[in-house]
């Protein structure tokens, strides 16, 4: 097996990163009703789009282990551990900070008040406890989740662990599959997906065990990529894996909507992310590896990550404005002002927080 210091950036998967996240920003627009179209397809599309959080789950398995995995030494645990709180950490509390402001400028809106779920989220344990897993910043939820993810990380990808998922990776992922869709689906028969509880409900969609077979996902099919196993029609496969993604989308009831949101479709997005990972060259390839879709790709956690605040941000100056809420003019504002921070938060915080942090902390190799 190669080692990461052979192996090529693969700048088309960060340029997907910018299409998931903005897949988050405007599913979080249509529910809460900025987005209002007639059409049932179109509707269900932007209901669905929420599953792009299991696309990020498996593309973080997938890019970690392409990135860590070493089959001849062993990790360094304390430069990992580091290096993962350099790169999320930092946004991640301005998001949480924002958030805790709106709060108390509009109370209403954390019925349960600050100071529990303030402390939960700031230590990424939120996700545990589905009463308070998404009352301050909703995205949040999946830090949490990847937190354990990371936790957990350096025995997924021990010997041991690698040598099962290699061998016998069908196997594993057919069980991954199982035990992220069979509660899904026990939930949808005992109580029909518009009235499970909202306990429950939280507690299937962000608790961290339930999202954790996404996560094998990727490290599995980046243990197949690392030792040379790749696509032949990789732009066709990836292209009719986004197609079908979104009929799935379009043409699906609650319960298979509901049932998407976690990790029912995940072999199709390792079909896109290996697809795409394949080619080096193609029209596909050439688009998704322009440097400014890259730039939005290396901006997209941000993006992500604030892009609930910054909503209440610009709806607060929408309003001292006194300009009409919920109207095209107010998506594209916040739209334009959400892209725009996200790539200063990039360049101007995200990047040099991350560069300070591994330098001070980080053990010389």
């Amino acid at each position: 097996m190669s080692t990461p210091l052979d192996r090529p950036h693969l700048s088309q998967l960060t340029s997907l990163r910018f299409f998931a996240a903005m897949a988050v920003v405007i599913h979080h627009l249509f529910t809460a009703q900025y987005i209002q179209p007639q059409n049932i397809p179109i509707q269900n599309i932007l209901r669905g789009l929420g599953s792009s959080v299991a696309f990020f789950f498996i593309l973080s398995g997938f890019i970690l282990t392409y990135t860590y995995h070493i089959s001849e030494s062993s990790l360094s645990l304390r430069n990992f551990y580091v290096a993962r709180i350099a790169r999320l950490y930092p946004v991640y509390l301005v998001g949480l900070f924002l958030s805790v402001a709106h709060a108390y400028i509009v109370p209403g809106d954390t019925p349960h008040g600050v100071i529990v779920p303030f402390i939960l989220d700031l230590g990424l344990i939120q996700a545990w406890f589905p009463s308070y897993s998404i009352l301050l910043n909703g995205p949040g939820w999946s830090l949490s989740a990847e937190a354990f993810f990371y936790a957990i990380f350096p025995i997924l990808i021990s010997k041991q662990c690698t040598r099962t998922l290699y061998s016998h990776p069908l196997i594993v992922t057919m069980l991954a599959w199982a035990f992220g869709i069979i509660p899904g689906v026990f939930l949808i028969i005992y109580h029909l997906p518009h009235n499970i509880p909202l306990w429950t409900n939280c507690l299937y969609s962000f608790h961290p065990s339930f999202r954790l077979p996404e996560f094998i996902f990727g490290i599995t099919l980046a243990l197949q990529f690392i030792d040379g196993h790749r696509l032949k029609y990789g732009t066709q496969l990836a292209i009719i894996s986004g197609l079908s993604i979104l009929g799935f989308h379009a043409f699906s009831d609650a319960s298979m909507l509901f049932l998407g949101h976690n990790t029912l479709l995940a072999p199709l997005f390792c079909l896109g992310i290996w697809g795409i990972s394949s080619q080096n060259h193609g029209i596909l390839h050439i688009i998704l590896a322009w440097k400014p879709l890259v730039i939005l790709g290396e901006a997209s956690f941000s993006l992500y990550i604030l892009h609930e605040p910054l909503r209440s941000i610009c709806v607060y100056l929408w309003r001292l404005l006194h300009f009409p809420p919920k109207n095209t003019a107010f998506i594209v504002f916040y739209l334009l002002i959400t892209i725009a921070a996200s790539i200063a938060s990039f360049f101007f915080f995200e990047t040099p927080m991350r560069r300070y942090i591994r330098r001070h902390l980080e053990r010389s190799k």
